[in-house]
């Protein structure tokens, strides 16, 4: 049954509402990128030379499709599904994403549709891909705002952490993933359990929930994702990095880190869409770290050069996608012809 309308507007006018400030905080960073004090900078952005812009893109569609691999191989353990599929749909979920979250939906109605992916195993997948995002994320930006006192190891600290984060994953994940994993969380929750919640774990939907534990238990698949998550890290920090050269913001590889992985979490976790979050957020991050003297209106100039980037990569890729989408129709009952067995775990 469809949720009455009377409890669906006060959500849909707090989404509303988050949307517009995301707007005005959009606008704010774009006044402050416009500023007469950063005429210079703007300067150098039309002069920027041909190579650096061609690099920036370049690093814009490295990332959607180091994403797009990564949440593809995610499933892998559970299901096989077409490769290409993923990448076109992630491609218009992150532009979708921009707007109030509309990207979640596309990804679950396109999967839905073509793939025959249950609402509740989309969860499992959402929550093994960002687990894997932060297990990457995480001890990357942590060694990066610690390089202070770590020095130039602060890298190698970070590679650590992640590598010892992933295989806590598994390591954690592998007592509960299969049919006697699922049994053995059973036996853990019953004694908790009680009327409909015991109903529930023992449901097909919480089954499909469970799936997730799969997913992060598979060594190999965790591996690949890790080296994925890892490299697009690198990536997103080497397109502010070199959007902070442009315009002469003069940052360093650890705050380039900490800043794009600062503004990634920000992306993932606003629940008003991306644009203008991100942004503000970027130029917040960039003025706790004091990279350039804290400069609100240089950090907006990059902020927005790393998002024109990648907006106008998105819709390039969106349109190879839904090119791709429309010519390869398929449903449930039709699937992909490189749709396989789950790998082994």
């Amino acid at each position: 049954m469809s949720e009455p309308a009377s409890r669906r507007w006060p959500g849909l006018l707090a989404r509303g509402l988050g949307f517009v400030i995301c707007l005005g905080l959009l606008g704010w960073a774009g006044r402050e990128a416009l500023s007469p004090e950063n005429r210079e900078q703007l300067i150098r952005l039309r002069e920027a030379p041909v190579w650096a812009v061609v690099s920036l893109f370049a690093l814009s569609l490295a990332s959607v499709v180091l994403g797009g691999a990564a949440f593809w191989a995610s499933l892998t353990p559970v299901r096989r599904i077409s490769f290409r599929d993923v990448q076109a749909v992630n491609a218009i979920a992150m532009l979708l994403a921009y707007s109030m979250k509309l990207g979640a939906i596309a990804r679950v109605l396109l999967h839905a549709r073509r793939d025959g992916v249950p609402l509740f195993l989309m969860g499992a997948w959402f929550l093994a891909v960002l687990t894997s995002i932060f297990a990457a994320t995480g001890p990357m930006a942590g060694a990066a705002l610690l390089s202070p006192r770590l020095g130039d190891a602060w890298w190698v600290v970070g590679l650590v952490g992640v590598v010892l984060t992933y295989a806590a994953i598994v390591g954690l994940a592998i007592p509960f993933r299969g049919e006697n994993g699922l049994a053995r969380l059973h036996r853990l929750l019953d004694p908790l359990a009680v009327g409909p919640l015991r109903k529930a774990l023992r449901s097909a939907r919480f089954a499909q929930l469970h799936s997730a534990m799969t997913m992060l238990a598979c060594p190999r698949t965790m591996a690949i994702v890790g080296v994925l998550r890892t490299t697009d890290v690198v990536t997103q920090a080497s397109r502010f990095g070199l959007s902070a050269w442009v315009v002469e913001y003069r940052t360093t590889p650890a705050e380039a880190v900490a800043i794009s992985s600062g503004a990634f979490a920000i992306q993932i976790l606003s629940p008003f869409g991306v644009l203008g979050a991100r942004e503000a957020g970027t130029i917040a991050i960039a003025d706790a770290l004091g990279a350039q003297g804290a400069d609100p209106g240089r950090a907006a100039i990059v902020a927005l050069l790393v998002v024109a980037s990648e907006a106008l990569v998105l819709l390039g890729a969106v349109g190879l996608g839904a090119v791709w989408l429309l010519r390869n129709p398929r449903t449930a009952d039709r699937p992909s012809p490189e749709a396989k067995e789950p790998v082994s775990v």
